[in-house]
C-alpha cells in the first residue's frame, strides 16, 4: 500500500504559553467539546509536527493539545541540574488546562515522556500509543540492537531520510521537504524520564496500550516492535505497511483511523 497523498491541513486551534515559572512552553489547543488526547512529538521536532492530527481528531469530535517540550526549537531550557522530569510538564499542562483524563499518543522520543506519564499518573490516563518508539527502554540488549541497525555516521544525514520512508519520499517530495523543515531540531535536548528504563517498565503498564511502526522504520522495525510488544501485558499492535519513522505524517489517514478506532474503543480507559 503505498502512501496517499494528503495536503498539510491549516490548523485552527488556539496557540498559548505554559508558564511553569523558569521556562514558558508553546501548546496548541483544538479545544474541542469531547475527550482530550494529548500529542508528545519525537526528539527533531516541536509540538507544531501534529497538523493531520489536529484536524483529523477533531473532526471525530476529539479535543487535541500539543506542545513543545524543553529543549526543543523555541522551548527552554533543557536538561540541567533541577529540571523536572518531563511528565511533571506534561501534568501542569493537564491540569493548566482543566483536563481529568486523556489519551496519550508519543512518537519515537515523545513515547518515552507518555510511557513515563502513564506510569506516574495512571489514574489520568484513558489509554497509551506508543508510535515508532523505542520508549525510552534502555535494557543493554535492546541498546545494542538498536545500533547494530544504524550506520556510523547516522545522525548526519538529512532527517528526511532517516525519518521517512522511501515510498513517501519518492511519491510526495513536498511533503518530505516541509516534514525536514518542522524537524530540524539540531543539538536539542531533553529531560529525564525516570520510570522508563527496563522492560520491567512496560510490564508494569496499566492502560490500555497500541503500538504502532512502518514497515520501513529503520529504528523500530516490525520485529523490534513485537520484541516490544512481548512486555506488554495486552498490548494492540498496527503495522503501516510502506510507512518509515513518522507514519503520523507519511500516511495520517491510515495512521488517524487506527489510532482512533482504538481511542473510540477506549473512552472509559482500562474499563471500557
Amino acid at each position: 500500500m503505498s502512501p496517499v497523498l494528503v495536503p498539510e491541513p491549516e490548523f485552527r486551534g488556539v496557540e498559548a504559553d505554559l508558564d511553569l515559572g523558569d521556562v514558558r512552553l508553546p501548546y496548541w489547543d483544538t479545544r474541542v467539546d469531547g475527550p482530550a488526547v494529548a500529542l508528545l512529538h519525537p526528539h527533531t521536532c516541536g509540538g507544531t509536527v501534529w497538523p493531520y492530527q489536529h484536524a483529523g481528531f477533531a473532526a471525530h469530535g476529539y479535543r487535541t493539545v500539543s506542545y513543545t517540550r524543553r529543549g526543543h526549537t523555541s522551548s527552554g531550557p533543557g536538561c540541567a541540574d533541577g529540571v523536572p522530569p518531563g511528565s511533571d510538564d506534561l501534568e501542569a499542562l493537564r491540569a493548566e488546562l482543566g483536563i481529568d483524563r486523556v489519551h496519550l499518543l508519543g512518537a519515537a522520543a515523545g513515547g518515552a515522556y507518555a510511557l513515563d506519564y502513564a506510569l506516574r499518573f495512571p489514574d489520568r490516563v484513558l489509554s497509551l500509543v506508543l508510535a515508532s518508539s523505542l520508549a525510552g527502554i534502555r535494557e543493554p540488549g535492546f541498546v545494542a540492537a538498536t545500533r547494530a541497525l544504524l550506520p556510523d555516521g547516522w545522525s548526519a544525514l538529512p532527517v528526511e531520510f532517516r525519518e521517512l520512508g522511501p515510498a513517501y519520499r519518492a511519491s510526495d517530495p513536498m511533503g518530505a521537504r516541509r516534514y525536514a523543515e518542522l524537524a530540524s531540531v539540531r543539538g536539542a535536548t531533553g529531560q529525564s524520564t525516570p520510570l522508563t528504563g527496563g522492560f520491567a517498565a512496560l510490564a508494569a503498564v496499566s492502560v490500555p496500550t497500541l503500538l504502532i511502526t512502518g514497515g520501513a522504520d529503520l529504528y523500530l522495525p516490525p520485529p523490534r516492535l513485537r520484541e516490544l510488544a512481548r512486555h506488554l501485558p495486552d498490548p494492540e499492535v498496527v503495522v503501516l505497511p510502506e510507512a518509515g519513522h513518522a507514519g503520523f505524517w507519511e500516511c495520517p489517514e491510515a495512521f488517524n483511523a487506527a489510532v482512533l478506532d482504538f481511542f473510540d474503543r477506549h473512552e472509559g480507559g482500562s474499563g471500557a
